[in-house]
């Protein structure tokens, strides 16, 4: 508007103007929040993940435990369990041979005989030693057996060993179709002689 001449400004609208750095923090900040706002209802809808490895992996400790209870589970055998503590002395007679019988038990039958094996008799360490108690006096010309019944605990074969030779002795348990091993000892020495100059008085 003229007036007189001068020239009347009219006021203007005046903007409020931050400065560069000023204006870049703000702008960064709001980014921050909106992302924030964003990301957290994201994560807090979603399903936390799940761990398959310690569910998929097999547990040694019981593997393990598993394995050992099969290993350790006692089968029963069809075969009966060997005589024990079994001893043999020369006897005049040959080889008496004594044993106890195996002890009673849900895993094996009870024996319902005894076989009594004996061979010899031979030297000291040598080879048909050996090769008789290997084979269990099998096809030795030797070879003597009985056979008792299961309340017996003793036996007599005919090998008779001497001051240098011994006889190879084997037993089995038996039942009417199986036997059991063979439980193998030796018989060394000669049977005792029989005492002299005894003398006897009516009583």
């Amino acid at each position: 508007m003229v007036d007189g001449g001068e020239i009347e400004q009219s006021p203007s609208t005046t903007r409020r103007r931050f400065p560069f750095p000023t204006a870049l923090s703000i702008l960064l900040v709001f980014s921050l929040l909106v992302a924030v706002v964003v990301v957290e209802p994201a994560e807090a809808q979603g399903t936390a993940p799940t761990d398959t490895s310690a569910s998929a992996a097999t547990d040694p400790a019981s593997t393990d435990a598993s394995t050992s209870s099969t290993s350790s589970t006692p089968t029963r055998s069809d075969r009966p369990d060997a005589a024990t503590d079994v001893r043999a002395v020369a006897t005049d007679a040959g080889t008496e041979v004594r044993w106890k019988p195996p002890a009673p038990t849900d895993l094996a039958p009870a024996p319902t005989g005894y076989l009594v094996v004996a061979c010899g008799p031979y030297a000291f360490g040598s080879e048909e030693a050996t090769a008789a108690a290997d084979s269990i006096c099998l096809d030795e010309e030797s070879s003597d057996s009985t056979r008792v019944d299961a309340d017996r605990r003793d036996a007599v074969v005919g090998c008779i060993p001497t001051t240098t030779d011994f006889c190879v002795i084997a037993v089995f348990a038996e039942t009417d179709d199986l036997q059991s091993r063979a439980v193998v000892v030796g018989s060394g020495g000669t049977p005792p002689n029989a005492p002299t100059g005894v003398l006897a008085s009516p009583g």
